[in-house]
């Protein structure tokens, strides 16, 4: 079999990186792990041999990014097709980290936001995400109409109501969260 080096580039590594589960669909944003420190800081600090935050995390839902072609590669995230970061009350992934880039200043993670196609948005009730909000932030609530909607002063960006919408595409975005300072 003949294959020139343009059609193996193009037919065969592009499915591999057109399905990145690290990032969300249609967006560069990547959810990292409560507490992480900013983008351009994590990636220093994250350290390709280090697996300390995966195997604290009690959900088992960070992953280290294996996509060789990336610049995060070897980088720690959560898998939203996991379930999404349980956003324990004591974070194990953060107490983990010796690197310093899980850091205890912060853990809110990113903010969701409810896209043009989620039935509440449409005017429709729609209260499959509500249980998947965690116990103790109860970020997703109902309106007076009885549509779901976001508290965006309690949302930590989870990613646990993305996971659990059914629509496809999600219903449910995630919006990165704008970091002040490097430390």
């Amino acid at each position: 079999m003949n294959i020139s080096r343009r059609n193996f580039l193009f037919g065969v590594l592009r499915p591999v990186r057109k399905n990145m589960p690290h990032k969300q669909r249609g967006s560069d944003f990547i959810l990292r792990p409560p507490g992480a420190v900013t983008e351009n800081r994590f990636k220093v600090l994250c350290e390709e041999e280090c697996v300390d935050c995966l195997k604290a995390c009690p959900p088992k839902v960070i992953r280290k990014n294996q996509d060789s072609f990336s610049p995060d590669f070897m980088t720690a995230y959560v898998d939203i097709r996991l379930g999404g970061c349980d956003y324990c009350e004591d974070f194990p992934c953060v107490k983990a980290c010796q690197t310093g880039a899980l850091d205890q200043s912060d853990q809110r993670m990113a903010q969701a936001v409810l896209l043009a196609n989620c039935l509440s948005k449409q005017n429709q009730v729609c209260e499959f995400c509500l249980p998947s909000c965690p116990d103790h932030l109860q970020a997703l609530k109902l309106n007076e109409l009885g549509l779901t909607f976001i508290d965006s002063e309690l949302c930590v960006g989870c990613g646990k109501c993305v996971s659990r919408c059914f629509l496809t595409p999600k219903a449910i975005g995630l919006n990165p969260l704008k970091k002040l300072k490097d430390k």
